[in-house]
């Protein structure tokens, strides 16, 4: 019994001495670097790329297998001379030997150094570490008919190991550390490349059952990049279930973030779910690092200095899904209640919730073109710089001399108007999406009016979105709105139905457009069509008609009354008072636009002891006026509601200039109409060459009337 014991162990010894003699010596006399051809062939054969190994290699196999190598390339073999998709200085690894015997893994060290990566996205969307002849393939076999693999199914570790191959019991790597590393981004569709230099990576105390830390530390575009955190357990068989990860990243020496959670089916379709939380940071600050061509300037020179995210996110390179996500921009606070983005169609649905947004902090700042895609990216210490005042802060967040205004009317048309009016719009990115959106914000400011409980539901796609309704409060009353707008085509075709009850049209037009010409309640009908993306081709292009009535108000800036009781002493356009004004009860005013000309049949003006009509045209292009004004003195106190007819004086006035500065001229045709003869029996008393006494009685009266008049209006 002892004799065949002892000769196994024997026989195990002298194998184990030969296999250690054979690994000591071998070596010694086999020289790698003439199998580097082979070595290539059955590389680039298992990668797909054209692998070339230009430096020397190096083997040793015992007490450690090290292996080094020098000047590693790997290019597509479909596009000879072009620069190589990865290239690596050099490569050093060292593992123990003995447990490979039992399929143990125990790596000392992995050293990667000079990695270079350049990877380009062609015109046609495809990228250079793409296969040419797999491209799309996946896409192809559904038309086909041929069966498609399930993406979502998740191999098991059963399934995950090839049969007959090697399977590992366990991993252990001490260190591993990537110096020296950059990855190029170059993207030929849009022009813009990424550069990610001085790749530092250090990974230590890797193993399959333990998260293992990791420290990396790059520059993205200049600007330094770190991320630290744990990545995995890997799992007993790697990339066969889950990965989970806990990262801080800081970027940019700007935004501090943190994300944790897992990938999911690595072997299929690469899917995640995450918690991310963003610090507030300075997005003024950020932009130029991402778009170094865009310079951010804002009329608020504090705006975009604080944003901050919350969000639990989830889904794959195709879809994106966001749950109780919460962004906050300045002092706005925006959850979104749903957001899935479906990088394929694209497609995007979005429930938002803001409580106040004021989007006049964020136009230009005044004189300051929209878009600055020409001009250089400015300093770091240049970007916050405006020259707009703050509101309640200067630009260092201390106490402002004085409130800011909002930007004016006159700064806004001028920075609006500085896009290049022969630059035609592409709507090829609308016409592809598909939209469902609701939005609802408790309060809304832009362009100096306020909006309040403003919900809108906005529905569309290829090309044909639908508004349907926009509703919301304003100045005391209530807006509904529906519309279209239509991109299928080159011109951009819309259509807009607006309803309108009890708005204070005062302060809304003076807080929106600076102007005090009209008081009163407003309750309106609007339904326009226009065409075009440009200001004047839409005003151009409208067609429609409106229906306007006003109630309690008054005309700023004009005394009906007094300019028809100036009839008899002369007629007189100067106004009394320091603001003279008109009280109304009702103002109506119905209109019908086509091609840009709004003509008004005959607009109402109702008040007390006063009656006026108005007819012409209002262009809206030039905002040219045309109008006939006239009013006339009355003896009733009705107003609103009154529909009898009622004669009085009638003092008719020409209304020309423009809607910001009109003119009132007499209309001495008219006047003459309302004051002399009647124009028929004139041309009976010359018809018949006699006049009866009480025909000549009444001309003679007329005559004097026509002498009065002429002295009142021309003086003696």
């Amino acid at each position: 019994m002892k004799r065949p014991l002892i000769l196994t162990l024997v026989g195990s010894v002298v194998v184990i001495a030969s296999l250690v003699v054979a690994l000591l010596i071998a070596p010694r006399f086999l020289d790698i670097n003439r199998y580097k051809g082979t070595i290539e062939k059955l590389a680039s054969q298992r990668s797909g790329l054209s692998v070339h190994l230009d430096g020397d290699i190096s083997l040793s196999l015992f007490p450690w297998v090290v292996v080094s190598l020098s000047d590693l390339r790997l290019e597509r073999a479909a596009a000879p001379g072009e620069a190589p998709l990865v290239q690596v200085a050099s490569f050093d690894a060292r593992l123990k030997t003995l447990p490979l015997l039992t399929k143990d893994i125990e790596i000392s060290t992995v050293t990667l150094s000079g990695l270079d990566v350049r990877l380009r996205k062609a015109e046609d969307g495809t990228w250079n570490w793409q296969d040419p002849a797999t491209v799309g393939s996946a896409d192809s076999s559904s038309e086909t008919g041929a069966p498609a693999a399930d993406e979502h199914a998740i191999a098991t570790p059963e399934q995950s190991r090839p049969s007959g191959g090697f399977a590992l019991k366990s991993l252990q790597v001490d260190q591993f550390s990537l110096t020296d590393g950059r990855v190029i981004i170059e993207d030929q569709s849009s022009g813009q490349t990424r550069e990610i230099t001085g790749i530092n990576l250090l990974v230590t105390d890797a193993s399959l059952d333990r998260p293992i830390p990791v420290d990396l530390q790059a520059r993205l575009n200049g600007q330094p990049l770190t991320v630290s955190g744990t990545v995995g357990p890997l799992g007993p068989v790697p990339l066969a279930g889950d990965l989970p990860f806990a990262l801080k990243i800081s970027a940019f020496e700007t935004v501090e973030a943190s994300i944790q959670g897992r990938l999911t089916d690595l072997r299929s379709q690469l899917g995640f779910a995450a918690e991310i939380a963003v610090e507030p940071f300075n997005l003024k600050q950020l932009l130029p690092h991402i778009r170094p061509s865009v310079a951010v300037t804002t009329s608020d020179p504090v705006a975009l200095q604080r944003v901050a995210l919350l969000a639990s996110l989830q889904g794959t390179a195709r879809q994106l899904t966001a749950h109780g996500a919460s962004l906050q921009i300045d002092e706005t606070a925006i959850d979104l209640e749903r957001l899935t983005v479906d990088f394929t169609g694209p497609r995007l649905d979005i429930g938002a919730r803001v409580d106040e947004l004021n989007l006049d902090r964020y136009l230009p700042a005044p004189d300051v073109a929209p878009t600055a895609a020409a001009q250089p990216a400015p300093a770091d210490d240049e970007v916050a710089t405006d020259t707009a005042p703050s509101s309640g802060q200067d630009a260092e967040g201390g106490p402002a001399a004085e409130p800011s205004a909002a930007p004016t009317q006159k700064s806004r048309s001028a920075a609006a108007t500085t896009a290049s009016p022969d630059q035609q719009a592409d709507y090829t990115a609308l016409r592809s999406l598909a939209v469902k959106a609701s939005i609802a914000v408790g309060k809304l400011e832009a362009h100096g009016a306020v909006l309040e409980n403003v919900a809108v539901d906005l529905r569309g796609e290829q090309g044909l979105f639908h508004i349907k309704p926009l509703d919301l409060t304003l100045y005391q009353g209530t807006m509904s709105a529906t519309g279209t707008l239509d991109v299928r085509g080159d011109t951009p075709a819309m259509a807009i139905n607006v309803a309108v009850s009890g708005v204070q049209v005062g302060p809304l037009l003076r807080d929106a457009a600076d102007k005090d010409i009209l008081e009163g309640s407003l309750s309106a009908t609007v339904n326009l069509t226009a065409t075009g993306d440009r200001t004047e081709p839409l005003k151009r292009s409208l067609h429609g008609s409106a229906d306007l009535l006003f109630s309690d108000g008054a005309l700023i800036g004009l005394d009906l009354a007094h300019l028809a009781r100036t009839i008899t002493s002369g007629f007189s356009l100067e106004q009394q008072g320091e603001r003279p004004r008109t009280d109304f009860a009702e103002l109506q005013v119905p209109l019908v636009v086509a091609g840009g000309i709004a003509t008004i049949a005959e607009a109402t003006l109702k008040s007390p002891f006063i009656r006026a009509r108005a007819s012409g045209t209002v262009n809206l292009v030039d905002e040219s006026l045309d109008l006939q004004l006239t009013p006339r003195l009355v003896a009733t106190i009705k107003g609103q509601g009154d529909v009898e007819e009622h004669t009085g004086l009638a003092v008719p006035i020409l209304v020309g200039g423009t809607i910001s500065d009109p003119t009132f001229l007499p209309d001495l045709a008219g006047l003459a109409r309302e004051r002399l003869v009647d124009e028929e029996e004139v041309r009976e008393i010359l018809k018949s060459g006699t006049i009866t006494p009480e025909q000549k009685e009444k001309l003679s009266k007329e005559v004097e009337k026509a002498k009065d008049l002429l002295k009142g209006l021309f003086g003696n």
